[in-house]
């Protein structure tokens, strides 16, 4: 469940074979300047991302932390399995890559 998770974070639309419409701009978003107001909407689409194709997850919080050193952003999602107990939480750092 967390690989599915993190695969639908780094998932850009377009590179799933068949399914065009599954992923979301966050490596586009990694190339603006970082403020509050990315931080922010990074955080709401990828609550959307998960929320819409990722059926199995029921979502806690995604925390979302500017790195101005590293330059990029830590991510933090948490979320319930359905139909079990304990909450499982994902954590990645997204930067830009060129």
């Amino acid at each position: 469940m967390k690989r599915s998770v993190r695969n639908l974070i780094n998932l850009n639309y377009y590179e799933k074979p068949f399914h065009p419409e599954i992923g979301s701009n966050l490596r586009g978003l990694l190339f603006e300047n970082i403020t509050a107001q990315i931080s922010h909407y990074m955080s709401k689409q990828i609550e959307l991302l998960i929320k819409n194709y990722e059926p199995r997850c029921r979502m806690v919080e995604v925390v979302n932390r500017p790195d101005m050193d590293r330059n990029g952003y830590s991510v933090s999602v948490s979320f319930y399995v359905v139909n079990t107990p304990d909450p499982i939480q994902v954590e990645t750092f997204l930067e830009r890559l060129r």
